[in-house]
């Protein structure tokens, strides 16, 4: 045979191709088949065929319906809601659509979704609107709108008295009233008129299981399997029961019996997740979650199953994020937002706790739960007096349980029979299998002193829990409290052999390792728990704490980041990572970050704040008005929300609106210590200091233990040349400050040198240094005191003793680097590099390495750093000034020339210029 011409290989090609198609089932005998096998719930076989149809007549209206239902059948929601949706584009009958495609989205949790979209549709046919209108009224029950659903149930057995889904659904609203006989009675009377109907005798299991029937419910849920072998609810109430009762191998038999009729169901997966965590076995718990999220991301059960795992898994970041997401998926539902604030109360930030719980805590009947861990995060707070009234209310509301009777007793402290009430503390404590009213011993028996009775209470929770971390974990709090180390440190290590990923006792003996700066030990004990758990976020931001306190802010950043990518809609690691990157001074990287946390969690007032104070720092005023402004709008009644705006109006130069809003605040909160510093700041900007000092002296009667009160005195004082007032406003400052004084000793030593008290400076500096040897801040002040004398050598001597004990040091680093270079020693450079190295975008850090680069012969790499600064700052003339004389140095009169023109240009705003014309004749501009 001959070879086929090019032209002929086309064409039979195509003919053969014709032919193999041919020989297959045609579009409308697979379209009949799939109508058959979905009548038989053969449902994979069904959409195998669909699939077929679809590659024939991708517009095919009923096979995408058909599709829908075989999607919806088989546990996936989400792709029967697109697959109806298509339907109805098509112009499949809307009739027959929107039913399915309802309960599809209240599968998914999406009744607001359903509601706001089809609450008007009419449909034609009764039976069909009597659907809609139930699913549409379970949407209403999801969100506790019972009145609605009420209204809408009734209209559905208008249209279709007899409709029992309508009926079914009316029962179950009667139960959650708390009328189950009723509910019941109705019930059973449809089981005897249809004994066959499969939903009818499984409603009656979960009435029978609401009753306490549990044998009588197991058995009327597996007749209705033997009716129906493939309803996952019915599967699932069954699981649930055997889970809740510890029944584990009752469970697994049933699991495998749900496998078997649901072979591909996520149901399946889920409660293989269930058992997996009633076995403790949380990697598991996660990975099975994390695969049903792919398909239900909405799914609250699955969202809140995942944020208990990660909760047990101290993934706190992720735990928050997941719950977050199923309160908001189910805003009514308790479980979720009780979860969520118990994860926020581990994460110390009980404020947020007391938002979440906010809803719960004037419920009727009162939630005791929610009572008690609104008292926990008020006493958290530093609220005690509230905590204690909230504790007694929670106690009221349920008076049997054991936690909430420890805390009516804890009331009964410090009513002048203190005993009775310990020995009924510990009554309850004895007999409750739990640890919750053992802490509450512990922390009375603390706050009453008595340091023995703690330390009785601990050992009997250790020989109640001996394999739990959390005794030891009390012991090493309690040696902090008496100054003891090593005895804390001790406790904690015994605490990490028990559970390595004890995460508040690492964080605890990480504290301890930092202040001994042991910065490589904290670090690889919060590695090994990272490698034990790869994707915790919480570890890593653990991890670029300790870069950051010990200087190496790259490390941390690296850190950071990985968090932020381990759980990247994780709210915690997104604001560590902009309050990082402000504090660098990298407020453009800080702004991305913020507007990528915003678009990701809109509501979240913490990111709105750190948004506006990102455009802030980047220098878009009115940018941040607009982040303040609406975080006005979601906190109203927040003085700190309005004190933000008008630092925004201030930068944006409406000083009128700043003024205005400056008020507001002081209308609000007229004591609050933030809003007297506001207004005592803008009395000084009005140029207003009587009001100011008013201001500041009412501060100081307000929090006579505060320095700010006294420490803005000596500000104003220092303002008016009251050089005297202010060394005393700051010498009470220092008093009342402590330890933690920051800068006010600098500020009390300038104010006696400008005071000319020269000798009493020098007794002030003396006496600080001996009694405050490791105070950075201060060594720095003299450094740069002497520093500006050109006293070299004694700035170098205090520059050297800040990173004698603070190698990290930057601003010691670039000054000591400051000095060594304007005098041409050696070593500067090193010390500059050092700098950048650790913060490698700070123009004046560059401006010293190139100083010193330059001195040490090093004028390339000198011109390239001083390049740079002036490209991070190209409004500071000064860097400007210093590249043009580096460009002259190296024979570039041209390039010199540019600078020194734009600097020329600058006039009196720049007072240097008698240096910028000698340079310009030396360039011939």
């Amino acid at each position: 045979m001959e070879r086929l011409t090019g032209a002929l290989r086309p064409l039979l090609m195509a003919v053969l191709v014709a032919s193999v198609v041919g020989c297959g089932p045609s579009g409308s005998q697979l379209m009949s088949e799939a109508r058959t096998n979905v009548d038989k719930r053969a449902y994979e076989e069904a959409r195998i065929q669909l699939k077929g149809v679809l590659q024939q007549s991708p517009e095919s209206g009923e096979a995408r319906f058909l599709l829908g239902k075989v999607m919806a059948a088989t546990g996936d929601p989400a792709s029967a809601e697109s697959e109806f949706r298509r339907a109805l584009e098509a112009n499949h009958p809307q009739d027959t659509v929107l039913p399915p495609l309802a309960a599809a989205l209240v599968a998914q949790g999406k009744g607001p979704m359903l509601i706001q979209q089809y609450a008007s549709v009419r449909l034609a046919d009764p039976l069909a609107f009597a659907e809609l209108k139930t699913q549409l009224a379970a949407a209403h029950l999801q969100d506790g709108g019972d009145a609605e659903a009420e209204t809408l149930l009734r209209d559905a057995l208008q249209l279709a008295p007899n409709h029992v889904p309508a009926l079914l659904l009316q029962a179950r609203q009667l139960a959650t009233r708390n009328n189950t006989d009723a509910a019941l009675a109705r019930v059973n009377s449809l089981v005897k008129q249809a004994p066959d109907n499969a939903a009818a005798v499984s409603l009656q299991g979960d009435l029978l299981m609401t009753r306490g029937q549990r044998t009588e419910a197991m058995a009327a849920w597996r007749r209705s399997l033997e009716l129906m072998p493939d309803q996952v609810s019915v599967h699932s109430a069954l699981m649930t029961a055997l889970i809740g009762a510890n029944d584990l191998p009752g469970a697994d038999a049933q699991l495998a019996l749900m496998r078997k009729a649901l072979p591909k169901h996520p149901e399946v997966l889920f409660f293989d997740a269930m058992l997996a965590n009633n076995r403790g076995e949380h990697q598991r718990t996660r990975e099975l979650t994390q695969s049903l999220l792919r398909v239900a991301p909405n799914n609250a059960r699955v969202l809140i199953l995942a944020g208990e795992t990660e909760l047990k898994l101290n993934n706190l970041a992720q735990a928050e994020t997941l719950l977050a997401k199923a309160l908001q998926v189910t805003p009514r539902l308790a479980l979720p937002r009780m979860m969520l604030a118990q994860v926020q109360i581990r994460a110390n930030t009980p404020d947020k706790a007391l938002n979440t719980l906010a809803p719960l805590l004037d419920a009727k009947p009162p939630n005791a739960e929610a009572l008690a861990m609104a008292g926990q995060a008020q006493l958290m707070a530093g609220d005690t007096k509230l905590a204690e009234a909230t504790f007694e209310r929670a106690a009221k509301a349920n008076p049997d349980n054991p936690r909430l009777r420890a805390i009516r007793a804890l009331t009964k402290l410090g009513q002048g029979n203190d005993t009775a009430a310990f020995g009924e503390l510990e009554s309850i404590a004895a007999s409750d299998k739990g640890n919750r009213v053992d802490l509450a011993v512990v922390n009375a028996r603390l706050r009453n002193g008595d340091v023995p009775g703690a330390k009785k209470a601990i050992d009997l929770m250790g020989v109640k829990a001996p394999k739990s971390a959390l005794p030891d974990h009390l012991r090493a709090r309690i040696a902090i409290l008496q100054g003891d180390k090593a005895g804390a440190r001790a406790s904690y290590q015994k605490a990490l052999e028990k559970d390595a990923d004890y995460l508040p006792s690492l964080s605890g003996l990480a504290e301890l390792e930092l202040a001994d700066r042991q910065f490589d030990a904290a670090r690889t004990r919060f590695e090994a728990s990272l490698a034990r758990h790869p994707d915790n976020a919480s570890t890593m931001l653990a991890l670029a704490d300790i870069a950051a306190r010990s200087g190496k802010h790259p490390e941390a950043s690296t850190w950071i980041e990985k968090a932020v990518k381990a759980a990247p809609t994780a709210l915690m690691p997104r604001l560590v990572q902009i309050d990082h990157l402000l504090a660098q001074q990298q407020p453009e990287k800080a702004l991305d970050a913020a507007q990528a946390g915003t678009s990701t969690h809109p509501n979240s007032a913490e990111l709105r704040e750190r948004l506006g104070r990102a455009e802030l720092a980047s220098g878009q005023a009115q940018q941040a008005v607009g982040s303040f402004s609406k975080l006005v709008a979601m906190q109203p009644k927040s003085p700190n929300a309005l004190l933000l705006l008008a630092d925004a109006q201030a930068a944006a130069n409406n000083l009128s609106g700043a003024a205005a809003t400056v008020r507001r605040a002081q209308e609000l909160a007229p004591d609050a210590l933030p809003v007297l510093q506001a207004g005592a700041l803008q009395a000084m900007r009005d140029k207003k200091p009587d009001q100011a000092l008013a201001l500041v002296r009412k501060m100081q009667t307000v929090a006579p233990k505060d320095p700010l009160g006294y420490k803005l005195d000596g500000d104003l004082a220092l303002g008016q040349q009251r050089w005297d007032a202010a060394a005393a406003a700051y010498r009470k400052a220092v008093d009342v400050a402590g330890t933690a004084s920051g800068d006010l000793p600098t500020r009390l030593h300038t104010a006696l040198i400008r005071g000319s008290q020269p000798a009493e400076a020098e007794r002030f500096a003396t006496e600080w240094q001996k009694s405050h040897p490791d105070d950075p801040v201060f060594q720095i002040h003299l450094g740069d005191l002497a520093m500006a004398k050109q006293a070299y050598d004694v700035a170098e001597q205090h520059y050297r003793k800040v990173l004698a004990r603070y190698p990290d040091s930057l601003l010691a680093l670039n000054n000591l680097a400051f000095v060594l270079g304007s005098q041409g020693k050696a070593g500067g450079m090193a010390l500059a590099q050092r700098a950048v190295d650790l913060s490698p975008n700070q123009p004046a850090f560059l401006d010293t390495l190139a100083l010193c680069q330059a001195a040490e012969s090093e004028l390339p790499k000198a011109l390239e750093s001083q390049a740079k600064a002036v490209t991070l700052a190209p409004n500071a003339p000064n860097f400007r000034l210093q590249l043009a004389r580096l460009q002259l140095k190296s024979g570039d009169k041209r390039a010199a020339r540019n600078e020194l023109r734009r600097l020329a240009d600058l006039g009196d705003k720049y007072p240097r210029q008698g240096e910028v014309t000698e340079l310009l004749k030396q360039v011939g501009g």
